[in-house]
């Protein structure tokens, strides 16, 4: 939890950074005039609308938090914050998983593939995004799925502690270079 340093306010986070609700009320009505003059919904740090540890339904969070409807990283702009997904996936000797991501419990890490099915994954849109995550002080919300169509439980924060270039199977089965992003919680 951020609090602000004039008036020690709770500060929401927005797509521009942290804003105090107080301090910077008009240009916090400024950053919620959309196009169409929609509100957009900004959480305060400790009001998110999920909780660590709960399970939800990944379309409800992605409609809740303004995401796309399929991919596993997302960005909200007006929040200034990334969610993720990690899909539990059934193991079929025919089939090819193209996400190989997993859990090192031992070092408290999440291994999550990048973006892309198909060929070598490049460092381009959500996996720059996640790639500059620190530098540009995204948050990472992190939904993780346990079993195939079960509920996704919110993991909390996480940061990018590293990424490694790895080799692993497209979605044909072919060879190509993936972009491993590890997670550490927060």
């Amino acid at each position: 939890m951020k609090f602000c340093n004039t008036c020690d306010s709770k500060l929401v986070m927005t797509k521009v950074g942290n804003k105090c609700p107080q301090c910077d009320k008009v240009e916090l009505e400024e950053i919620n005039k959309t196009p169409e003059d929609k509100k957009i919904e900004l959480y305060s740090y400790d009001e998110f609308p999920f909780e660590k540890g709960s399970h939800y339904l990944q379309k409800e969070v992605r409609k809740k938090l303004g995401c796309g409807m399929v991919s596993g990283i997302n960005y909200n702009s007006y929040g200034n914050f990334l969610v993720i997904f990690m899909n539990a996936h059934e193991h079929i000797s025919q089939g090819i998983n193209p996400y190989l991501d997993r859990y090192d419990q031992e070092a408290n890490l999440y291994h999550y593939t990048g973006k892309g099915k198909t060929g070598d994954q490049t460092l381009t849109g959500a996996n720059v995004r996640l790639a500059n995550s620190t530098v540009d002080k995204t948050d990472i919300h992190f939904f993780r799925q346990h079993n195939v169509e079960s509920k996704h439980e919110y993991m909390g924060l996480v940061k990018l502690e590293e990424i490694n270039q790895n080799t692993q199977p497209d979605d044909s089965g072919n060879d190509r270079k993936v972009y491993e992003f590890l997670l550490k919680p927060i």
